[in-house]
């Protein structure tokens, strides 16, 4: 055959599968129009993702919502995924709990084992079944028996801070605080013992971050080759980085392994999530206080559950590690940042815990009753939440608010808009925790915060967290102050992709200041 017939032959094959790829791609962008739903204008293939990505994910989110500020609901284009932004409160109300049934399911994203087995990610009964399981163990009982982990790491964060005030060296708070994460998670998680702040080269942090820092693989996947998810590992190709994943499974294996040889040899057990992960899958739930009335009564505290897999249990181990991570160290570094640009308000917050601590350690008990120190964590969550965005998939047609959703699309809430929305909050940009004084919390619509979701499908280990950050919080201003210094750069400027500053939190600790 002549050369050229081959190269034409080719040629228009390529041609041919540009084409179908383009009419593939383009072929849900019609959605909203039929809908009668007011959206962006796409363009073939990219829909509007491409100028979501030139101004960055948050900027996006503030621009549409303030370009529909008379909608109830507007319309984007992920790509070739319409995506229903939905702005007004009491359909995401609605569609959260009232109807959660129709919107059980989160938006799918290319993932691989064990990661597919992440809570998170899990659909429907499955979903019911792991959430079931995994709840009782963050509740008020098995928190007490995790704090002690909680306690130690607080105290060596406080070491390595004061080490810095005795020299006069600036911290970047981020950095500080997610060492102080990482070695919570390892504990509470896992029971290993590590110092990140020293031991940044453990197999243990390093391997959690190379997971962490390639979630864009997973984006750019999942938005531009939808056709290929769930397809990837059968051409051997991995979206996240195997050999972490790997590790991480490894070590879970052994950890169970350990486990139930200890449990044979009638040896004391380990008061880690992982432990209490094992007992709960035979506990009865009557006793779970980790469940709001709405996601009691849609699970049904059903008592016919079925053991959770092995790569269950891999899929929660991880997502310990990785929503924990993230979660804790945003929230408490910004918040630790915010009270040094306002001392006003961190003077207040020390007197708080002056007047409940004194001179004592916190404990499980007296982290319950921290009203202000709430207040400065709920304003914080505000202005920068560590979800900034959530999204749920519609499973039949329905309508909410005189809005038609059709089975299948894909619902997401603007958090980061709605937070910082001057309809809702007056002086949106300025640090103000007695925004969330139960007189003024009273006068807004409770769906206009939601710093970890809403309904039955919020973040599950919220209470964990929140300890967190509340007993290392505490331990520092029980002892020092966060102050501005040369490093520190406000108004906080944050990263294109991320809840996290440009500049970096530097502060730096000093003497207790009484004002």
């Amino acid at each position: 055959m002549d050369l050229s017939w081959v190269t034409t032959i080719l040629f228009l094959i390529v041609i041919g599968l540009i084409i179908k790829y383009v009419l593939y791609m383009s072929s849900e962008h019609g959605v909203f129009k039929r809908l009668g739903i007011p959206s962006l204008t796409p363009i073939p293939v990219a829909g509007n993702f491409v100028r979501e990505m030139r101004i960055g994910p948050l900027t996006f989110q503030e621009e549409l919502y303030r370009k529909f500020h008379s909608e109830k609901a507007y319309g984007y284009y992920s790509c070739k995924t319409p995506i229903l932004f939905i702005r007004d409160l009491d359909m995401i109300r609605d569609i959260a709990v009232k109807h959660f049934g129709t919107f059980v399911n989160r938006r799918e994203f290319q993932i691989d084992e064990p990661l597919d087995h992440m809570l998170s990610m899990l659909k429907d009964d499955h979903w019911k079944n792991v959430r079931t399981t995994v709840s009782p163990t963050f509740s008020t009982g098995k928190l007490r028996r995790m704090f002690h982990h909680i306690s130690s790491s607080a105290r060596t964060l406080v070491e390595h801070l004061r080490e810095k005030k005795d020299r006069d060296q600036a911290v970047e708070l981020k950095h500080v605080v997610s060492c102080f994460t990482m070695d919570v998670i390892a504990s509470t998680g896992f029971s290993v013992q590590i110092n990140s702040l020293k031991e940044e080269k453990s197999d243990f942090v390093v391997k959690a971050k190379e997971i962490m820092d390639t979630a864009g693989r997973a984006i750019f996947a999942t938005f531009f080759l939808p056709f290929m998810n769930k397809k990837w590992d059968k051409i051997g190709i991995s979206v996240f980085p195997k050999g972490p994943l790997q590790f991480f499974s490894s070590f879970v294996d052994s950890a169970l392994e350990a486990r139930k040889e200890g449990a044979n040899k009638g040896l004391s057990k380990t008061n880690d999530f992982l432990q209490l992960l094992l007992e709960s899958e035979v506990e009865n739930t009557a006793d779970n206080d980790n469940m709001s009335t709405e996601e009691a009564s849609e699970l049904k505290m059903s008592t016919d559950r079925k053991p959770l897999s092995r790569t269950d249990i891999q899929g929660q181990a991880i997502i310990f590690l990785l929503a924990g991570y993230d979660t804790v160290s945003s929230v408490m570094s910004f918040t630790l940042f915010l009270l040094a640009e306002n001392p006003d308000c961190c003077a207040k917050l020390q007197q708080e815990i002056d007047d409940k601590l004194g001179k004592r350690l916190p404990t499980y008990d007296n982290m319950q009753d921290m009203p202000y120190m709430d207040m400065c964590l709920n304003e914080a969550m505000r202005l920068y939440p560590p979800g900034f965005q959530l999204d749920r998939v519609c499973n039949q047609d329905i309508e909410i608010g005189g809005v038609h959703i059709p089975k299948g699309m894909t619902v997401s809430f603007p958090v980061f808009a709605i937070h910082r929305d001057p309809a809702i909050w007056t002086d949106p940009m300025t640090f103000n925790p007695e925004r969330f004084s139960p007189e003024n919390k009273s006068d807004r619509h409770p769906y206009a915060h939601l710093p970890f979701g809403q309904g039955p499908r919020n973040c599950i280990g919220m209470r964990l967290a929140l300890l967190e950050i509340k007993v290392a919080m505490s331990a520092i201003l029980q002892e020092m102050t966060p102050v501005t210094c040369s490093e520190s750069v406000y108004p906080i400027r944050l990263k294109f992709f991320q809840m996290v500053s440009q500049d970096g939190l530097w502060v730096k600790m000093v003497d207790r200041i009484d004002f």
